[in-house]
């Protein structure tokens, strides 16, 4: 530990500490050096078992080659604890602990051991960094187990939860943490300026117990944020949250609630901090107004003029009170609406582990099997009987409207995908007919995602709105023993989208039968990363068919599924009995439609998206703008010179980068800013918990294997990869790629149970955890090998490899 330009050891910091702290304790010390332990051996043991004459004991390193600022040493050398007070206990301990000094090759007669009592009764113990440690952003970062009672589960790697406490934040509510940002920010104000590893535990009896203080090594050379700018940035973000969450006129709740997944799923297809021009193409045509229109279209409440997405410190969320309104039946009465609002948000607030699961755990969305056994759950929270059948009534009435249309719905919605693939070939077609100049380009891009929102984004939204009332009827038909779980995964395992069909064409392509050229027209457009310009389409990533990575794909064999005469007769009676329109072989067409057409339409509408991608990207690189520039600049701003009279060059150039530096600039602010996946409050700004996520497990399977990261997987073989659990951060059609290489299993950070990788997973019959959330996704990134077991439902590192 560096004080004062002196180096100190672990014990001596210690020992410098032990008198001068108030608000926290440290247990008594008995120091010796290496020289002295080999010259006085005895007299060391006689000593150290009569000050310590009773109970356990920790034997602990404390060599010169730790603490240093510049390189920690942490977790180097061996402690020996829980031992008890014996000559040759304390002997053997020591000698250990000696001997791992010598195998790092730090033996030094001026090391130290020392000795103390083992912590007893601990409620809480881990470990506190002063600021974040890949930013330096002002948090103290609490990693901390509060269920084994032992000290070491987290520096071990074992355990452990992490809290984000801002440095600004107020005194905290909890008083574990009030008194433990007490003792913190004691110990800080007699180490100034410097960035602190502190390992603590909280005990019934002492408090505060400190077990080490040292430099945080990692943090060394990196730039500290300017602490008055970042205290600004939170407080403008609290009086945002402020005003967003005031009464909207036309739309039920009191106030409203924020996450990064609730709706459209945004961390999932853009990502948790997504570029500037991701998040504004992304909310032009998808999060503005046709995600609305397209809902109300289908007999939901209409919420015009509410927007779906907002950004607080470039983290896209989602607002849950226009969501859920636009969940609720059109024609329920507003006092009604509203009661459900509340019940919905407060349901959020207490689960927000829950979000990415809100159509299946937290709303009703329309009519299932379970539906009138699940609504019973208002009556618990204050509606009456006529309340809840009035809405009961309506959820129904609705279902039945959208299963009676469905097939009317269904063929318009396809006609107008078919319509948007002959606008987009008609508009490509003048384009490429004309002079190549950054204002067509910017004006065919415009010119094709304005087509885009019309005939792609709304026909999409409704299918993906069928393909979630199609699987909360499957679900249902689970739930109430109609059928199994194997029979739910056989059914989804049998359904044939877009992605089958690219493998098996891949199949073609490998075998010589399908031509590159005629892959490529199907299936270049895609992307991982449909909304990343930096990210290469398939026509242009060479790798994708080079021998460094070759394509060896078998023929994917479809899941069989049949259903009975006497099983589509009990269904038949089921819908009949729940006062349903059609009969069992409608609704099983119905599902398996929806969720075909849901893949289908959206795989259509990526292809203008890309498309429009690829234009920007190329009126930038005339402008003189790589992608990894113009992917920073917001969309409004460069669809400014889509017309000739902005045709100035220069001026075109100078407006678009001083967008492109702004938004980097705050980028490089936010970098600074630690945010959660649900805000609900002002102070979640400050106190920032990751929740546990429960991931969305798909298949039965139980599979082991090394983990791959999306970076690796770029830069691999299709045999690693097959070999391999893949660990990608979110997913969306981009990657379809991937399911040609068979990977063992898929993780990701973000998804649904009915997302697009659910999907995919399931229908090739691919275990997989999807939307794990920021807790387990971090611990597996830092594993070698992980554990996915689908039917246990547990996805975690495997210590052992």
């Amino acid at each position: 530990m560096v004080r004062n330009q002196k180096k100190y050891s672990k014990a001596e910091t210690l020992q410098w500490l032990k008198p001068r702290l108030r608000n926290s304790f440290i247990e008594d010390l008995f120091v010796f050096t290496v020289d002295e332990w080999n010259k006085k051996e005895g007299d060391i043991l006689d000593k150290a078992c009569s000050l310590f004459s009773s109970g356990r004991l920790i034997v602990r390193s404390s060599s010169r080659s730790e603490d240093h600022e510049a390189r920690s040493g942490a977790g180097c050398f061996h402690s020996e604890s829980d031992i008890p007070v014996s000559r040759n206990a304390v002997r053997t301990a020591v000698h250990k602990v000696i001997e791992s000094y010598k195998k790092m090759n730090a033996d030094n007669r001026d090391d130290q051991v020392f000795i103390q009592p083992y912590t007893k009764h601990i409620l809480m113990s881990g470990v506190v960094f002063t600021r974040q440690i890949e930013t330096n952003a002002p948090y103290y970062v609490i990693n901390y187990d509060e269920r084994s009672g032992k000290t070491d589960t987290v520096t071990a790697g074992r355990d452990g939860t992490i809290e984000y406490i801002s440095h600004f934040a107020e005194i905290p509510v909890d008083s574990r943490w009030r008194r433990l940002i007490k003792a913190v920010r004691e110990i800080e104000s007699l180490f100034r300026d410097q960035i602190l590893d502190i390992e603590f535990a909280i005990t019934a009896r002492q408090g505060v117990v400190i077990f080490q203080v040292r430099p945080l090594a990692a943090n060394y050379r990196l730039p500290v944020p300017d602490n008055t700018f970042v205290k600004h940035l939170l407080k403008d973000m609290t009086k945002k949250f402020r005003r967003f969450s005031q009464r909207e006129p036309h739309l039920a709740g009191g106030s409203t609630v924020f996450g990064d997944m609730p709706d459209w799923n945004p961390s999932e297809i853009i990502g948790g901090r997504p570029n500037t021009l991701d998040y504004s193409i992304y909310s032009f045509i998808v999060t503005d107004e046709v995600w609305h229109e397209a809902r109300s279209s289908l007999g939901y409440y209409d919420v015009y003029p509410a927007e779906l997405m907002v950004s607080f410190g470039k983290k896209p969320y989602i607002d849950a009170r226009a969501s859920f309104n636009s969940f609720t039946p059109a024609d329920i009465p507003f006092e009604l609406r509203e009661k459900l609002l509340h019940y919905y948000l407060d349901k959020l607030k207490a689960h927000p582990e829950l979000q990415d699961k809100v159509e299946f755990e937290v709303l009703w969305t329309c009519y299932d099997f379970s539906t009138s056994e699940k609504v019973r759950d208002l009556k618990k929270h204050g509606f009456s009987q006529k309340e809840t059948a009035a809405f009961l009534g309506s959820l129904k009435e609705l279902t039945n409207n959208i299963l009676r249309k469905f097939a009317e719905i269904t063929d318009y919605d396809l006609k107008q995908v078919y319509y948007l693939t002959d606008r987009r070939n008609r508009i490509m077609d003048f384009y490429n007919r004309q002079e190549k100049t950054p204002w067509n380009s910017f004006y065919t891009a415009y010119n094709i995602l304005q087509n885009c929102k019309r005939f792609g984004t709304f026909p999409f939204s409704r299918q993906a709105r069928l393909a979630f009332i199609a699987k909360n009827f499957l679900i249902s038909m689970k739930d109430r023993g109609f059928i199994t779980d194997e029979f739910y995964h056989e059914f989804l395992g049998s359904i044939r989208t877009v992605a089958s069909k690219l493998n098996d064409d891949f199949y073609r392509l490998q075998k010589g039968s399908l031509l590159k050229e005629d892959f490529i027209r199907d299936y270049g457009h895609l992307r991982a990363g449909t909304y990343d310009i930096t990210s290469l389409r398939y026509d242009s990533s060479p790798d994708l068919f080079s021998a460094r990575c070759p394509a060896r794909v078998t023929r994917r064999s479809q899941t069989h599924f049949t259903m009975t005469a006497a099983m589509l007769r009990e269904l038949s009676r089921l819908m009949k009995e729940n006062g349903l329109h059609g009969d069992g072989s409608d609704i099983i067409a119905m599902m398996r439609s929806a969720i075909e057409n849901r893949e289908y339409t959206k795989f259509e509408f990526t292809r203008s998206l890309s498309d429009a991608l690829e234009l920007i990207a190329e009126a930038g690189r005339m402008l003189g703008f790589g992608r990894d520039e113009i992917c920073h600049a917001d969309f409004p701003t460069i669809m400014k010179f889509r017309n000739p009279e902005h045709g100035d060059l220069r001026y075109a150039k100078k407006i678009i980068r001083q967008s492109i530096d702004r938004h980097r600039k705050e980028r490089e602010w936010y970098d600074a800013i630690i945010l959660p996946p649900v805000i609900a409050r002002e102070q979640d700004f400050y106190f920032v918990k990751p929740y546990d996520a429960a991931p969305n497990f798909i298949t039965r399977k139980s599979v082991e294997g090394a983990v791959m990261t999306f970076d690796e997987i770029k830069r691999a073989g299709s045999e690693n990869i097959k070999r391999s659990i893949l660990l990608l951060e979110n997913a969306d059609p981009g990657f379809d790629w991937i399911f040609t290489r068979t990977p063992r299993g898929i993780i990701t950070k973000y998804g649904g149970v009915a997302s697009h990788m659910s999907i995919r997973c399931a229908e090739f019959g691919i275990p997989a955890a999807i939307g794990c959330g920021e807790v387990i996704y971090n611990s597996l990134k830092k594993a070698r090998n992980v554990k996915l077991d689908c039917i246990k439902r547990i996805v975690k590192p495997l210590l052992h490899y």
